[in-house]
């Protein structure tokens, strides 16, 4: 149940492609919490707290113009907090007896290529098209309420359109859209036929208060097009119930703000709190975050 994370690692996307040669990085912290597991229909399970923590590093290259490489590696830590009397799901959600404990693991490297079709100079708008690819890095568990992720490898499609009016040019508009497209979970036969594809769409609406300092609005929403639903888990199977976390039907919708500053010409800083607002088969997992980055012209 991972959903809203997704969110969080596109909410900086948008279409503008700096310069050839430019070479940029960028480390971000993000925090998560939860307190409970909203399933279809706004029915939940309260007092589920599990608390996350995503640690990545970002790199990025233009080896020619308008096009960008880039690649991202995230260290997850999640924490369950067990509740009396109900069994551990999965390896690491742990037991009143024994306590709760932080797991961490690698999670799932991403790899972008990103080409600007439409922008560049002058231009107070852009529009760039990217493919990637999600690779698991380790062998971490895809069951429970603590499971980081669902260990799929992943092509990934989007578009992101960005804009500063010439009316207002210390504004900005980003907005994007990402589909991908997943091998199938093949644990169990039941799991084989359930498809994994899904979309990720993101927006953010900002103003550079002075020439360094910006604030801004932003939004995320994800959708699985398939997938079992929580409410339905009395009728699962055996099987089912012990491998349905990694095919449910998970959506998510955040909302939140954010601001930024430029200590330098290449270095900066930027913080962002994203609300969970409403999803069904997922935890209702809020995210603060942080991140600092530097860029080589």
């Amino acid at each position: 149940m991972f959903a809203s994370l997704t969110l969080v690692r596109t909410a900086h996307a948008q279409a503008v492609i700096d310069e050839k040669g430019t070479v940029s990085a960028a480390l971000s912290f993000d925090y998560g919490f939860a307190n409970k597991i909203v399933e279809t229909g706004g029915v939940t399970f309260e007092n589920q707290h599990v608390n996350t923590q995503v640690a990545t590093l970002a790199l990025s290259y233009v080896p020619v113009n308008r096009l960008a490489i880039s690649v991202a590696l995230p260290l997850v830590g999640v924490k369950y907090d067990p509740v009396r009397g109900q069994d551990p799901h999965g390896p690491w959600d742990g037991t009143i007896a024994d306590g709760s404990s932080t797991h961490y693991t690698l999670q799932d490297l991403r790899a972008d290529a990103a080409y600007m079709v439409i922008g560049g100079g002058d231009t107070p708008y852009a529009l760039a098209f990217h493919v990637g690819l999600t690779a698991p890095l380790a062998d971490y568990p895809v069951q429970g309420y603590a499971a980081p992720g669902r260990h799929l490898f992943q092509g990934r499609i989007g578009v992101d359109f960005s804009i500063s009016p010439q009316f207002l040019p210390r504004a900005f508009f980003n907005v994007g859209y990402e589909l991908t497209l997943s091998q199938k979970f093949e644990e169990v036969e039941e799991t084989k036929d359930v498809g994994q594809t899904r979309s990720v769409a993101n927006a953010s609406l900002g103003y550079f208060i002075t020439d360094k300092f910006g604030a801004y609005l932003l939004s995320g929403f994800r959708t699985q097009h398939d997938g079992v639903n929580l409410v339905d888990y009395s009728m699962f199977s055996a099987e089912l119930k012990a491998w349905h976390d990694p095919v449910l039907d998970e959506n998510a919708l955040l909302v939140g703000l954010g601001a930024m500053y430029a200590l330098t010409e290449k270095l900066y800083i930027s913080a962002t709190y994203s609300h969970f607002v409403s999803g069904k088969n997922t935890l209702n997992t809020s995210w603060l975050g942080a991140s600092v980055g530097w860029a080589i012209r």
